[in-house]
């Protein structure tokens, strides 16, 4: 006799196992049925976002219309909007500063995805999401308190060269520090890392990062610290965060396009023992950060420098090794084996970061 639980809709067989039912029937496949989900939910969520700001801005004036010509209401949008926005620094400055950052660092992150080649479709919104939390709750109201303390560190210097050039080397030294401890730790416990990963990718990016921002950083601080007003800095930061992205973006597409001749090279000369990393359609690889939602100029700079890069991401650590290892000649091929035999035996499910 053979007994089955009907009343569960489970079947000890597996061939009569019968899979939940699928929300787009007319769909060939379960992979076309979640593709088109995604499309829908992240167009959802990107055309709410920018609908919800921009009524929000361009109705700035909507209770005083009556009368008003269309020229007469958009001249008025910048100017109301910006006399808004001061007086919710005044009134409420750390809130104002936090949701500034948020917006910030989550169209930061869309560009960085975009320019990965990702469509609508294949967005990563659960990164998306991680890097606008951490601009809201870490990066505006820390900032806040960093621009007050290096104004009172510096008051008896003055507002002069001396007094500008301490606060900027304070700025890209000690608040450096401060503040990348601060972002990956607070990104890695949304990502739900455990404290040893959080603490080796800190000490792993923390020199590069800082590289890769001295090429802007401290030539936009001389605005920042010289002329700019304490209480407007994290906007004018911020801004500049969108602008630098979007630079490295374009510069960043140059450089992928001809990665993509190099990849095809390497997976071509790879062979299946590569394992996991033998699919890879492109060696031009972010490094770990891309995959838990890392600042965006970031990923983009370290992805363009790294083009011969692979890494391999498990749950104990993130581990890079240069294609040259895993898709290289004959005589290479031990040690990447040996190499990729660490990191399945570090964490099972390993998968490649592209």
């Amino acid at each position: 006799t053979t007994t089955t639980s009907s009343s569960s809709g489970y079947d000890s067989n597996v061939e009569t196992y019968r899979k939940p039912p699928r929300w787009l029937k007319n769909l060939e496949t379960e992979e076309d049925e979640t593709r088109v989900l995604n499309y829908g939910i992240n167009l959802a969520l990107v055309l709410g976002t920018g609908l919800v700001f921009g009524y929000k801005f361009f109705s700035i004036d909507a209770d005083l219309w009556r009368g008003w010509t269309l020229l007469e209401i958009l001249s008025a949008v910048p100017r109301d909007n910006w006399s808004f926005y001061e007086a919710s620094l005044a009134s409420h400055p750390v809130v104002s500063k936090a949701f500034i950052s948020g917006l910030v660092y989550g169209l930061g992150d869309l560009t960085a995805q975009t320019y990965e080649g990702k469509s609508i479709g294949s967005l990563d919104r659960g990164r998306m999401i991680r890097s606008a939390l951490t601009g809201l709750i870490a990066h505006g109201p820390c900032s806040h308190v960093w621009y007050i303390f290096a104004d009172d560190l510096c008051a008896p210097l003055g507002d002069g060269v001396v007094g500008v050039g301490v606060k900027l080397l304070l700025d890209q030294t000690v608040w450096a520090f401060i503040w990348l401890s601060i972002y990956y730790g607070v990104l890695g416990a949304l990502n739900f890392d455990t404290p040893e990963k959080i603490v080796k990718t800190f000490k792993t990016s923390f020199l590069p990062v800082c590289l890769v921002g001295w090429r802007f950083w401290p030539f936009v601080h001389i605005i920042t610290y010289g002329f700019v007003p304490q209480q407007q800095r994290l906007l004018w930061v911020d801004v500049c965060e969108i602008v630098w992205v979007t630079i490295l973006s374009f510069v960043g597409n140059q450089k992928r396009k001809d990665a993509v001749v190099v990849s095809q090279e390497a997976v071509e000369e790879g062979t299946e023992d590569v394992g996991p990393v033998a699919v890879i359609g492109q060696v031009a690889c972010a490094l770990p950060t891309a995959v838990s939602g890392g600042n965006p100029a970031e990923e983009i700079a370290r992805s363009m420098e790294i083009e011969r890069t692979v890494c391999i991401v498990n749950k104990a650590e993130d581990i890079c090794a240069p294609a040259g290892v895993m898709f290289g000649k004959e005589e290479e091929e031990e040690e990447g084996e040996s190499w990729l035999g660490k990191g399945e035996d570090d964490g099972k499910d390993a998968e490649s970061v592209l």
